[in-house]
């Protein structure tokens, strides 16, 4: 039998059973008790049947601490859980992530998602998973304005070109780029839209400050996209990951 091995938590070591194709933990006699999460063959992850209605299933994370799931392929999907009681969410796939006023989807890079899970430890975290795959697209970041928008932006299309409120950095980057203004009871504002400026974007958000439930939607640019993703880890050769 071949097998790898690689370090993924400093309590335990994986190793990666070629012909079972799963990864196996083993944790040392002299570390402390902590759970491990269970590796399941991936040939054995269940899907969803086809014709039912798609199942969404909300998950707050622990503060301050992993998230206790572990992913793998494109698109992301469950394939590891430290708590027993999400074993039923072993095949999911990864939704979105819920932050405060934020939510994140269209990742399809497990790098990409274990750094955004590591990244937003310090706040509350909710992690939304479907039975069914997610359809292909860019990551978009879908932001709930307050009343005082704390950005401004540039060029055409419209990108973030400063942040002047501390409740967004680390959630907003200077350079994305918008891709829609969403204003209750109007259609959305975008490229299609026509005019899609920064002055105009501005405009809009000016005048509309006293609408609740406005969302502003982001996405990355492609050259700041490759460097998120980044080069996978030497404890990640398969686009394993664990958050």
């Amino acid at each position: 039998m071949t097998s790898r091995r690689l370090r993924i938590q400093p309590w335990c070591h994986y190793t990666f059973d070629q012909e079972a194709n799963v990864f196996i933990a083993m944790k040392s006699h002299l570390e402390p008790e902590i759970p491990l999460a269970h590796a399941v063959p991936i040939t054995q992850l269940p899907s969803a049947p086809s014709g039912t209605v798609e199942v969404e299933v909300k998950v707050p994370l622990p503060l301050h601490a992993s998230s206790g799931f572990s992913f793998e392929h494109d698109p992301p999907r469950v394939s590891g859980v430290v708590n027993d009681a999400h074993q039923r969410l072993l095949g999911y796939y990864f939704n979105k992530l819920a932050l405060p006023g934020l939510e994140i989807w269209g990742v399809f890079d497990c790098n990409v998602l274990r750094k955004l899970l590591m990244e937003n430890e310090h706040v509350e975290r909710t992690l939304i998973l479907t039975d069914t795959p997610p359809k292909r697209g860019e990551i978009l970041y879908q932001y709930t304005l307050p009343r005082e928008v704390g950005l401004t932006f540039s060029g055409f299309p419209p990108c973030v070109q400063s942040i002047n409120d501390k409740f967004l950095f680390g959630r907003v980057r200077v350079g994305q780029a918008v891709h829609a203004l969403c204003i209750p009871g109007r259609a959305p504002f975008m490229m299609q839209s026509g005019g899609f400026t920064a002055v105009r974007l501005q405009q809009q958000i000016e005048e509309t400050s006293h609408i609740d439930g406005r969302q502003l939607i982001l996405k990355d640019k492609k050259e700041e996209l490759k460097t998120r993703a980044g080069s996978r880890g030497a404890f990640d050769p398969e686009g394993c990951c664990v958050s």
